[in-house]
């Protein structure tokens, strides 16, 4: 049995994820700010994507901790990512 994307993520405030195109897209169309801690392959691509489109952030998995989960998701809300999500959800 696979993860509900569109019933889980519409109730969340956030999403923090792997990065994954089918997770990306299931997070930009639940309208909530990413952050993607992305490991390899088109992982980082996707997430330079949300950062660029103010949508959330990214950073390498390896470089996860405490700190730097805590200042990506305030850069995620910090930069209008709930507003910039919804308006390309409504797209």
């Amino acid at each position: 049995a696979g993860f509900d994307h569109d019933k889980v993520l519409p109730n969340c405030r956030a999403a923090v994820h792997h990065g994954g195109a089918g997770t990306t897209h299931a997070v930009v169309r639940a309208g909530i700010p990413a952050v993607v801690a992305h490991v390899f392959a088109d992982q980082p691509f996707w997430g330079r994507q949300i950062t660029q489109l103010g949508l959330g952030a990214d950073l390498p998995f390896r470089k996860l901790n405490r700190d730097r989960l805590r200042a990506a998701l305030a850069n995620s809300f910090g930069f209008g990512g709930t507003n910039a999500s919804l308006v390309v959800a409504k797209l």
